[in-house]
């Protein structure tokens, strides 16, 4: 786990059958927990917009070592985004 910075955010050609279209690439300010020994890294999402990434923000990304790369979970950002929603209606 790092906190890292947003730098760039992209689409990238992909086989049809991958539905993660969209690179994000972050600077590694601090690492939190674990090892890694890059100063950029980059993963993929299906769409920046609903996991809630912007270039310029900072996050707490939680990457797993899975043997051969790491796996990002794209929506653990919307888990702990601030959004407000409206409340239900009264029947």
């Amino acid at each position: 786990m790092f906190i890292g910075t947003i730098t760039k955010i992209y689409p990238f050609s992909a086989p049809a059958t991958v539905e993660r279209g969209w690179a994000v690439r972050a600077h590694v300010d601090r690492v939190v927990s674990g090892t890694l020994s890059v100063d950029t890294f980059t993963f993929t999402v299906h769409s920046p917009t609903q996991s809630g990434l912007e270039v310029g923000g900072t996050y707490t990304i939680k990457a797993k070592w899975i043997g051969n790369g790491y796996v990002v979970d794209e929506l653990q950002w919307m888990k702990t985004t601030r959004r407000r929603t409206r409340p239900a209606k009264k029947r």
